[in-house]
């Protein structure tokens, strides 16, 4: 592909030393080999942050990213991404987080592709770009510290006008709660990762930014052809459709109702819900109206599991978009298929017993954590899970959390997350014969907390009220940990449950990555292949490649950057690189464009060797400890097969099998070759000539037998358990 400078760009990149206040620029076209989004930001932070930095450091960068094709209109593919190190993965890793609404689009209207904050601010304040004007503000002059979300995002309004848009944090982030979130458009937040608290222990509680610009797209004619044909006939770029979830009419029981509405602008989906008239968190008697996501629909009820069709993440020729889509309206199956019938059968509804349905207390939960700027996946699947089940089995005898235990109850809950917020509660006894207040404790994330509090008890102990659809119980831990300090998340053991040829292939890219992979890592599969491996995933050479091409457009949305609702369209698989093409005016083909995503993928190998020190021992003892429980079909991967499914994958990837370590032949192949030479200094270019012997199995039941509590690299004191 000819190296030129694309249009899409607004060819700028804001630096912001938030210290000295002195602001300078990148050149965007220094990084676009590494097409946008996450890609640019990591290549910023791999030259500028030398290893050692800790999430909360000054020296830690937390850079925000748009794309090429942010504000240019093309579907699903408006998003914008921030990358920094995270203090919500267990250790502390570099890692990323994805995040709809307006602001990326306004940034590149005001003339940047993007911001880089290192540094810590001296006094706690909030950041206006106004075009190429950059200002700083006290927070006291908005009352703004303090503030919840919504809050913080009117002040700013009343005092700039509805033409700024805004990044705040709440409660959460100022306290350095580990997986507290960034917000933009109302309810649009960058979550997993925990950067709003990265935000907070910068001293900064905003950033507004006004573009009265505009961004010259390469090929104006494709766009329109994308927006013609891309997600079309189910969709049409209409941004509100009016529907209710949860029965026929417009309202609920409670006077509760949503409308789907588009997070981006050029979205061609609307899975984000406005919800209608609920009860207000903090106001007694008022209702008020908020964005939700699907995990919205978990928190008011997880007496069962998510019923899983199976077409929600494979495809047919006829049917090229998910099962999913017929929440929408206007959306209709092709009967016609002659795969119709296994498309549309639902399978894996285990039975959880967690909490029993209450829209209201769903809600209100939800709203909570909007507003005080924490993760509500955390929230839900984890720290609501595991108060139930803990609460079930009669583990919390030494735990006082000031009120009686009850997840069904909504001043319990909101009880729980202001401990959380505001770090107090009752003092707890932990495993190294300290105390400490609850909600302090649980402030450090679900990880870290059940290691503080005793992980044999608390994080090991099973949970007896687990069933599967035949009714056969499947015991599983209290705590739904997954990997690198992340909840489960369509990992097939006790929480959104799948068939073992999608599980594995999920298990593998979560095992390579830093934190939750399925936010953009949902398998778009064909029906057919997963057909052919899915008995006997682990030894399937096709399995590997289904997963290494589903990763690698997973890098693609997180850079271009496309949502994991529109893309990848398996059936058209040039659409990203069409996309690309629109917005650059570089005619750029799908192996082209596809080859630089690999680029992404093999430097984000690069930044998890360099900077944490990652191995194949690692990954594999981190991601088997949850595959050593029966997953819903009641079957446990042993030790050997989950290797065997590693070895294929690495071997698509080009990385060693002994040390998980690209050969340097893998870096150049990719124009990585100063890489290479970086990886060589530190000891890691694997040695091609050394014989692969697989390690015994480290397991002694369900627990490594070694420290796998203390993590390499992880400054928070844990326990062992």
């Amino acid at each position: 592909m000819e190296n030129t400078k694309p249009k899409g760009f607004t060819g700028k990149i804001l630096r912001i030393d938030l210290g000295t206040r002195e602001i300078t620029t990148l050149s965007t076209y220094d990084y676009t080999d590494f097409v946008g989004g996450k890609g640019m930001g990591m290549k910023i932070f791999y030259d500028e942050v030398a290893p050692g930095a800790k999430a909360f450091d000054p020296e830690n960068e937390l850079i925000f990213m748009t794309g090429a094709t942010t504000g240019l209109g093309i579907p699903c593919c408006s998003r914008s991404t921030m990358v920094s190190i995270a203090p919500n993965s267990m250790p502390e890793m570099f890692t990323w987080s994805g995040i709809g609404g307006f602001f990326g689009q306004a940034l590149k209207f005001a003339g940047w592709d993007g911001f880089v904050l290192v540094g810590k601010c001296l006094e706690r304040t909030y950041i206006v770009i106004d075009d190429d004007k950059v200002t700083f503000h006290s927070t006291d002059e908005l009352d703004l510290w303090g503030t919840t979300v919504h809050d913080a995002e009117n002040r700013i309004f009343d005092k700039y006008g509805h033409d700024f848009h805004s990044l705040v944090i709440g409660p959460a982030g100022e306290n350095l709660v580990r997986n507290a979130t960034i917000t933009t458009s109302a309810d649009n937040a960058a979550a997993k990762a925990g950067f709003g608290a990265v935000m907070g222990s910068k001293n900064l509680k905003a950033i507004a930014v006004r573009g009265t610009g505009d961004i010259v797209p390469g090929d104006i004619d494709l766009i329109m052809e994308l927006r013609r044909t891309v997600n079309t006939p189910p969709m049409t770029p209409n941004p509100i459709l009016h529907r209710n979830w949860f029965g026929a009419g417009d309202t609920v029981p409670g006077g509760w109702s949503l409308s789907y509405l588009a997070c981006s602008p050029g979205c061609t989906f609307r899975c984000n819900c406005l919800s209608i008239d609920q009860k207000h968190p903090f106001e007694g008697g008022k209702r008020y109206n908020s964005v939700n996501k699907c995990i919205d629909l978990t928190t008011p009820c997880l007496e069962h599991d998510w019923p899983h069709a199976v077409s929600a993440y494979l495809r047919t020729e006829k049917n090229q978009h998910g099962t999913c889509l017929a929440f929408f309206d206007g959306f209709k199956m092709d009967e016609t298929d002659p795969y119709y019938d296994l498309m549309n059968s639902t399978d894996y509804a285990d039975q959880n017993h967690y909490w029993k349905f209450d829209l209201d207390r769903g809600n209100y939960v939800n709203n909570l954590c909007n507003e005080y700027g924490i993760d509500k996946w955390d929230v839900t699947v984890w720290y609501m899970t595991w108060i139930s089940a803990c609460k079930q089995e009669g583990l919390f005898d030494d735990i006082d959390f000031g009120m009686p235990v009850d997840v069904e109850s909504e001043a319990f809950m909101q009880h729980v997350l202001e401990m959380v917020v505001f770090r107090n509660g009752p003092e707890v006894a932990l495993e190294d014969g300290t105390k400490r207040p609850l909600g302090d404790v649980l402030a450090e994330g679900m990880a870290r907390a059940i290691r503080d509090l005793g992980m044999e008890k608390y994080g090991q102990s099973i949970y007896h009220n687990h069933y599967n659809k035949e009714g056969q119980r499947l015991d599983i831990p209290v705590s739904l940990e997954a990997m690198w300090g992340h909840s489960m998340h369509w990992l097939g053991h006790g929480y959104q449950a799948l068939s073992r040829g999608q599980w594995v292939q999920n298990m593998l890219e979560g095992m390579i990555s830093s934190r939750d992979a399925q936010s953009n890592g949902h398998q778009n599969g064909k029906l057919e292949d997963w057909l052919k491996f899915k008995d006997d995933p682990c030894h399937s050479k096709l399995m590997a490649e289904c997963t290494y091409l589903n990763d690698v457009y997973a890098e693609a949305k997180e850079s271009l950057m496309g949502c994991d609702w529109g893309h990848h369209i398996i059936y058209k698989p040039d659409t990203e690189a069409r996309s690309y093409s629109a917005a650059t005016g570089i005619p750029t083909s799908e192996e082209e464009f596809y080859h630089m995503c690999e680029r992404v993928k093999q430097l984000f190998r690069a930044m998890m060797m360099r900077y944490h020190g990652r191995t194949r021992e690692i990954e594999v003892n981190q991601s088997y400890r949850i595959i050593s429980f029966p997953d819903s079909d009641g079957v446990v991967v042993s030790w050997d097969d989950w290797n065997d499914a590693v070895d294929l994958y690495y071997n698509e990837l080009g990385w060693d099998l002994k040390t998980g370590w690209p050969r340097r032949s893998t870096w150049e192949k990719y124009e990585l070759g100063y890489i290479a030479d970086d990886m060589e200094k530190l000891g890691m270019i694997p040695d091609e000539s050394a014989e692969y012997v697989r390690a015994e199995c480290p397991f002694d039941g369900h627990v490594l037998k070694a420290d796998y509590v203390k993590q390499p690299g992880d400054p928070t004191p844990q326990a062992r358990a």
